[in-house]
């Protein structure tokens, strides 16, 4: 093998690493608001979110090389998609997302300690964070368990449906965005008693109080109350130890109805465990946050699932780097 000349890859890697950060910088300082009505300045724009312009302008400019913000002359202009994604207000605006980025970024410096000291130097154990701290997590997942929702609807008839489980469902942007499409459905999120109450009062902002409600519940403990026809597993399982995922799986498995469906909707890997690369990458996110969970392997959740009572399983790749696992429970 011929020695390479330059470190290109280690140049490449190191080189995302800045515009990822000017992205959310400029998500933070919400710098694509104020161009939702057309072209600005770097000074209008600072005026409008009270900067100074001298402090601004090379943040722009690295928006620009990133492909977030068009520029003419001396005027800036949102992208395409930061007009559609990052605009406050808008009907797919990512809301608060970068907070649990913020938080999410930090812990994978953390890795190398993680992985020398043993244990998760950036543990996530929702019982014990504070409110403050759980909140900001929970706004941090909304965007993601609303996009997760778009996806399910554009994929499956839920005109036959009339109960939908949002396991572990935090802000019950999944709930809420399912319900509100079809009026007949009725929706429950199921979260840990310590989240509970920021998931309802979420639900209660939304309106929809009575058609969709909040289980507090640990769902790798206890044994779930009611019935559903479908089970949505958002970014659910990746979170758990192998025990505690097949544990989940099991109670569940007893709470949808036969004929029912359960959707797993998260980081799957490969067998090979190199592939696909959103699910190797957030393998060493986890190190540094949880004790066991991970991205588990298409079998390993095939094996889950068989052994709980479900057939007719398939995966997909979503396009966001996620997997869709389907399943039936036997009639």
């Amino acid at each position: 093998m011929d020695e390479p000349s330059a470190p290109q890859i280690v140049q490449r890697l190191s080189a995302g690493v800045p515009l990822a950060l000017a992205m959310l910088a400029g998500m933070v300082l919400d710098v694509f608001t104020p161009l939702r009505d057309g072209p600005l300045t770097a000074g209008q724009i600072a005026e409008g979110i009270g900067v100074a312009e001298a402090r601004l302008a090379p943040l722009l400019y690295a928006l620009v090389s990133a492909g977030l913000l068009a520029m003419e002359g001396e005027l800036f202009a949102n992208s395409p998609e930061a007009a559609r994604y990052l605009v406050r207000g808008g009907p797919s605006y990512m809301g608060g997302v970068h907070e649990l980025w913020a938080e999410l970024w930090a812990a994978e410096l953390k890795t190398a300690d993680s992985i020398r000291r043993g244990v998760p130097q950036a543990k996530h154990d929702y019982a014990h964070m504070s409110s403050e701290e759980l909140a900001s997590f929970v706004r941090g997942s909304h965007a993601g368990a609303v996009s997760a929702a778009r996806l399910l609807l554009d994929r499956s008839d839920w005109g036959s449906v009339g109960v939908v489980w949002d396991v572990g469902g935090g802000s019950g942007g999944l709930a809420t965005t399912l319900v509100q499409a079809y009026p007949h459905l009725r929706a429950e999120v199921l979260e840990l008693p310590a989240v509970a109450p920021i998931t309802q009062r979420l639900v209660d902002e939304a309106g929809l109080n009575g058609r969709v409600s909040v289980q507090p519940v640990d769902v790798a403990r206890q044994r779930l109350t009611g019935s559903c026809d479908v089970a949505v597993l958002n970014r659910f399982l990746q979170v758990l130890a192998p025990s505690e995922a097949l544990c989940a799986l099991i109670n569940v498995a007893t709470a949808v109805r036969p004929g029912g469906e359960v959707y797993i909707i998260g980081h799957v890997l490969d067998d090979s465990r190199c592939a696909p690369p959103a699910a190797v990458a957030f393998n060493l996110l986890a190190l540094n946050l949880y004790d066991g969970g991970q991205a588990y392997t298409e079998k390993q959740h095939r094996d889950w699932l068989a052994a709980v009572g479900f057939t007719d399983i398939t995966r997909s790749l979503l396009p966001n780097g996620y997997s869709l696992i389907t399943a039936r429970r036997q009639a």
